[in-house]
């Protein structure tokens, strides 16, 4: 307070970042594969849902609600935006932890894990062209990543389309 006293509130306080690269994205394609099996049964009716990316500081964002296919409610894992060249390190496991699994796996350390999820040319953020740096920009996230369990690997590629009002 301005004379220096504190008022204790109840509940959580959340701050929020502005980014034109954070808001309601839908999964525009989205492949699972479990221990090397493709699961379309799985995947196919996430296409179209709607979910929020948040922003967390300049280069963080906040992947929320889901894991893959994989409704996860209020839970997230973080991923980072490398702006020089668009290459997203994913997933940075925040307070929420694992969805599943004994250990997060990604593109640049488990490469041999996620032989199914381009690896090679996945994990970077696309602007649209004609918005690049706007809020209203139609931007692209792709991702791959994954998780290790009992039998094999659980992998995950994701491409999530910026819904634009």
């Amino acid at each position: 307070m301005a004379e220096g006293g504190t008022l204790n509130l109840a509940g959580a306080i959340n701050v929020a970042v502005l980014s034109p690269y954070a808001g309601i994205y839908v999964f525009d394609y989205i492949e699972y594969w479990r221990i090397g099996v493709l699961r379309n049964d799985v995947s196919d009716p996430i296409i179209g849902t709607e979910f929020f990316v948040g922003s967390v500081d300049e280069n963080t964002f906040s992947h929320n609600d889901w894991w893959g296919p994989f409704a996860w409610p209020n839970q997230a894992f973080n991923f980072d935006v490398n702006f020089t060249d668009n290459s997203i390190t994913v997933p940075i496991l925040t307070a929420s932890g694992l969805f599943s699994g004994t250990a997060a796996l990604n593109c640049t350390d488990n490469a041999g894990d996620l032989s199914h999820v381009y690896c090679g040319a996945t994990n970077e953020l696309f602007k649209d062209p004609l918005n690049p740096n706007s809020g209203n920009g139609e931007h692209v996230i792709f991702l791959s990543y994954g998780y290790s369990a009992a039998g094999g690997p659980r992998e995950f590629y994701t491409e999530l389309v910026k819904v634009v009002d």
